[in-house]
């Protein structure tokens, strides 16, 4: 029985951190589509 619940607890805490780190990838990519537009929007206003 105690096996049972250690083994279901680290798989939980497996994907526990899985699901952390997949939205710290979106977010890191959100962010940087965010500012990848942010700077094509500033050099559209370039006057060169």
């Amino acid at each position: 029985m105690q096996d049972n619940i250690e083994q279901d607890l680290s798989e939980y805490l497996q994907s526990l951190n899985a699901q952390r780190e997949n939205q710290a990838d979106a977010q890191r990519e959100a962010d940087i589509n965010s500012l990848s537009n942010l700077f094509i929007k500033k050099a559209g206003t370039i006057n060169v």
